[in-house]
């Protein structure tokens, strides 16, 4: 869900509303609303630049807000910073959080140096960021995708610098997470085929079919606001080199944490929470339950939720994300129409309008009967009044 932004005099207030399409019913154009969330965006920037992370390579990052609680969020292979931009939008608004987005290295704004690549060094780098930033303490870690895995690298790295820990549809064993024959194609197709044609594979891949089906704006299904989304910020990024994009892949194949890695993580006391999708066909949600149980945290399975759960519905996911900050009970935050689920595990679902099926109210009878006798009894009056009668006519 997108939100509807309203200006009060030199304040910016984030509300969940409508969304920002049918708000601008003058144009009724993707890009006139993916220009004015960015434009929104804009007004919390305060820093945007590189940081130098060894003699060769130079991250771009960009910081938005002022305040005290900083929040780093890590996207995945082939995904810039562009992606968390529902995330800083909300975060930036609230004065008491800093919000820092970036691109690794081979992605992006970043630099693209050729060589070996690797989850330690995509960690090592990021602290480097963190340095130059001045962030060394009480820092929400957020990594999604193979920025899930560089985050787990971060806590092993300096987990003195960490107070919460969340991932988001990662894994920590590559060799735990085994592909489909639809997915070894689609990576096979990005590695062949030009950028401009990776997209519709890639939300087909990425966002379930019935989600991405849905209408986005009048005359646009969502498939279709995405292509758009991805086309226009291709456009304003330098060329993606497949080199490096090879390289990045190489290098969250190659990611595996012992469960004793894990352990060192859990007996730190960084408080984590895990977020998958029950219908993510990137890595299945197996591996979130796997690691939400080695981490011994809270699991949260998004019913009806893809790869990308912060883009699919980021109303949900930015709340989940605050509420874990603020050490808020699960079900004491969401919004009363948002449907929660625990069970013996303390593994949460949260359901959407496609996938929540309210329970059905159940008649004492047929909890009581089976159907068959629920019919014969239902038919008893009927039949002892078809008996009564006979018998009484037959006396006369």
């Amino acid at each position: 869900m997108l939100f509807d932004i309203k200006r009060s005099n030199s304040t910016i207030n984030v509300e969940k509303s409508a969304p920002i399409s049918d708000s601008v019913e003058s144009s009724n154009s993707w890009r006139d609303e993916i220009e004015l969330e960015l434009r929104l965006l804009k007004d919390y920037l305060v820093e945007e630049d590189k940081c130098q992370v060894d003699n060769n390579t130079n991250i771009f990052y960009q910081l938005y807000g002022n305040g005290d609680k900083k929040l780093i969020f890590i996207m995945g292979l082939n995904g810039t910073h562009h992606l968390w931009l529902k995330q800083a939008l909300y975060f930036a608004q609230l004065e008491e959080y800093q919000v820092c987005v970036f691109d690794n290295r081979g992605i992006g704004l970043s630099d693209k140096p050729l060589g070996k690549y690797s989850i330690t060094q995509f960690s090592k780098d990021t602290l480097k960021l963190l340095d130059h930033l001045g962030w060394t303490e009480n820092i929400h870690l957020i990594g999604m995708s193979m920025g899930g895995m560089i985050a787990q690298q971060l806590c092993l790295l300096r987990p003195s610098n960490f107070s919460t820990l969340i991932l988001t549809s990662t894994y920590h064993n590559a060799l735990a997470s085994i592909p489909t024959v639809q997915d070894i194609q689609f990576f096979m197709h990005m590695l062949t085929k030009s950028p401009s044609s990776w997209h519709k594979p890639l939300i087909g891949i990425t966002f379930p079919k019935r989600w991405r089906n849905q209408e986005h704006s009048p005359g646009l299904n969502r498939t279709e606001y995405f292509v758009n989304l991805l086309s226009y910020f291709q456009s304003v990024m330098p060329s993606q080199s497949f080199a490096t994009l090879y390289l990045q892949a190489i290098a969250a194949l190659n990611h595996n944490l012992l469960p004793s890695q894990l352990k060192k993580i859990r007996e730190k006391g960084i408080k984590c929470l895990v977020i998958h999708g029950a219908k993510d066909r990137v890595i299945r949600m197996k591996n979130g339950i796997d690691l939400s149980n080695l981490l011994q945290c809270p699991f949260i399975k998004i019913q009806g939720g893809g790869h990308a759960v912060m883009i699919q519905d980021p109303d949900t996911y930015n709340k989940l994300l605050r509420a874990h900050f603020n050490g808020l009970e699960l079900d004491t935050y969401l919004d009363n129409n948002i449907p929660i689920v625990k069970d013996k595990q303390n593994h949460w679902t949260i359901y959407d309008e496609l996938t929540y099926k309210p329970p059905k109210s159940i008649d004492p009878i047929k909890a009581k009967f089976p159907t068959n006798l629920q019919s014969s009894f239902t038919l008893l009056p009927q039949l002892f009044q078809n008996w009564r009668s006979s018998t009484t006519s037959g006396v006369n």
